[in-house]
């Protein structure tokens, strides 16, 4: 499965250099040093929180939730991995508590976008070719709600980890840290979990 993925945060004003600065400052208190860096990785945590919980409402508090557990724990922030990992670990988590507890109050299943990236697994429909016709606008469409409903049925744990890896491009010690997972149950669990979703779409393979 491919998803769409944020565009790269870095920009010639916003270089490793002085993205280590922000969090130099932020650590010593620095508001405006972290509201930069909310500016700087906001859409890539939105992002997560959006595909974890299906729900716009649920995303922005969820991304709320996690700037402001970052801001009070900042100072614990080891940089043994990149900051915007860390960032995508407190959302995640953030995320996947929420979704347990609207499943539990058997709210109705979030509904999770997702847009062909460029890479293809075998899951994503070869692209028009020129202009689309009716009936292959309609199979495509079919086909993402068929996607977005197979993802959305999938258990929290699961679908945080298929969009951690999938989406953010996380590496699996670092799914396995957000997780509190070994490194091969992950690596089981978002195998099984693309299984499951080829199962589920097999009718458009």
């Amino acid at each position: 499965m491919t998803l769409s993925r944020p565009p790269a945060a870095n920009t010639p004003a916003q270089t490793p250099e002085i993205e280590a600065e922000w969090i130099a400052s932020a650590r010593a208190g620095d508001r405006e040093a972290f509201g930069k860096l909310v500016e700087l990785h906001q859409d890539a945590v939105m992002t997560i929180a959006y595909r974890v919980t299906g729900h716009r409402d649920d995303a922005e508090d969820v991304a709320q939730q996690a700037f402001l557990k970052a801001f009070r724990s900042i100072t614990g922030f080891t940089g043994r991995s990149s900051f915007r990992t860390w960032l995508i670990t407190i959302a995640t988590n953030t995320a996947r508590t929420l979704a347990s507890h609207r499943r539990a109050l058997k709210r109705s299943g979030p509904v999770v976008r997702i847009e062909g990236g460029q890479e293809r697994d075998g899951l994503d429909p070869p692209s028009p070719k020129g202009r689309e016709d009716p009936e292959e606008h309609t199979l495509r469409v079919e086909f993402k709600a068929a996607v977005e409903g197979a993802i959305a049925s999938l258990d929290a744990e699961a679908r945080a980890a298929v969009v951690m890896r999938d989406l953010a491009g996380e590496s699996y010690d670092a799914i396995a840290a957000a997780l509190d997972l070994p490194v091969g149950t992950v690596k089981s669990r978002i195998h099984r979990a693309r299984l499951e979703l080829r199962e589920k779409l097999k009718k458009y393979l």
